[in-house]
């Protein structure tokens, strides 16, 4: 029975041994994905998701120059799905304040400085700056190459109306025409 037991941790010994001097074999393997442009935002791979509306309220002729300002909740939405990298630019221009009679004479629209932010880790576009905008294009938002990949959101609240004294009472509206275009702006 000694010898029996001797055998037996002889041969476990044996194996604890063999298992211990045997190498871990060990390989790889790969992890494959392919990305190709969205096609699934409704506004096409490279879009203007959303634009802002700005409404100053109502407010009294005074007889001096006065500045309005919108808490509203402003959001520029620039989407690019395109996955070239190639950048992109957006530029921005407004017609002048009319209620169909009168024109507002004298005043100045000015977009606050802005930062996009998205919820990915792309590389960020310029930060907006403080723009008066008019009947020219105004460079609004702007994408380098490698830049601006993903969708960027940008908050256009506190924009400001700057009307002079002098001006009729009225209804006053302007339209703002906001433009996307591929790569950045020179």
């Amino acid at each position: 029975m000694k010898k029996t037991n001797k055998l037996l941790v002889n041969a476990l010994l044996s194996t604890v041994l063999l298992a211990l001097s045997v190498p871990a074999l060990a390989d790889t393997s790969d992890g494959i994905v392919e990305l190709t442009p969205g096609t699934s935002n409704p506004n096409g791979p490279l879009a203007l998701n959303e634009v802002p509306g700005f409404d100053f309220g109502s407010n009294e002729i005074q007889a001096t120059e006065q500045t309005y300002t919108t808490n509203a909740d402003a959001l520029l939405s620039v989407a690019d799905t395109r996955g070239t990298g190639s950048g992109w630019n957006v530029t921005a221009n407004i017609t002048d304040f009319s209620d169909g009679t009168h024109q507002l004479t004298g005043a100045e629209f000015t977009l606050p400085a802005v930062v996009p932010v998205t919820s990915g880790n792309a590389t960020k576009p310029a930060d907006g700056v403080a723009t008066v905008l008019n009947s020219v294009d105004q460079p609004i938002l702007n994408a380098q190459a490698g830049e601006g990949l993903g969708q960027w959101d940008s908050q256009y609240d506190n924009a400001q109306l700057k009307v002079p004294s002098g001006n009729y009472a009225g209804a006053y509206t302007a339209t703002i025409e906001w433009t996307l275009t591929d790569g950045p702006n020179p």
